[in-house]
């Protein structure tokens, strides 16, 4: 099975993808992945107290931290905040960033929403990106498009496990800067 958060990495850069599954990397927590946590942590432990209303779910159920699995789509993941109303369901992930919502943010949560909806058996509609550091929310339609996207790159994914040759680098360099693999790119600096 894929993981979510390979998906997101991978639409980052394929290389991320590479290196955590065909040559098994694990690099050390950097300062900002720490720092990730802790925020997260301190979000779960507030949310509780905060209103729905914001995502414009004024009666749903919150479950953190969830794991949720299929092994038809084959892909598992674990979810920072699931919203559960009684005709829909609303997935969030929490950002500890001041940049702006990414395409790979995007996936994520389109992964999450399919994943919920096979689940929980309701609509996803909307996903939610939370950014911890400036208090802000972004919402993130999700339409077939988005679905789509999702789709098709998780078979690329699974065709590049397969052949398992060394992929072209993002074209975004400026993502190879703070890179915990950018060592192992001898083509990119």
């Amino acid at each position: 099975m894929l993981t979510v958060g390979e998906l997101k990495q991978y639409i980052y850069c394929p290389r991320i993808f590479y290196f955590m599954t065909i040559q098994p990397m694990r690099p050390p927590m950097t300062h900002l992945m720490e720092r990730g946590r802790q925020l997260q942590e301190e979000f779960e432990r507030l949310e509780p107290r905060r209103v729905l209303s914001r995502y414009g779910f004024e009666e749903a159920r919150r479950e953190f931290s969830i794991t949720l699995s299929d092994h038809e789509v084959g892909l598992t993941g674990q979810l920072d905040l699931l919203l559960e109303a009684a005709d829909r369901i609303a997935v969030v992930e929490f950002k500890a960033s001041a940049a702006a919502l990414a395409e790979n943010h995007r996936f994520q949560l389109a992964a999450y929403a399919l994943l919920g909806e096979r689940i929980y058996q309701k609509p996803c509609p909307l996903g939610f990106a939370v950014f911890v550091d400036r208090n802000e929310l972004e919402e993130v339609p999700i339409g077939n498009d988005l679905r789509q996207a999702v789709g098709g790159t998780l078979s690329e994914m699974r065709t590049l496990l397969r052949a398992q040759e060394f992929p072209a680098a993002t074209p975004a360099r400026a993502r190879c800067t703070n890179c915990e693999f950018r060592n192992f790119c001898g083509d990119v600096f």
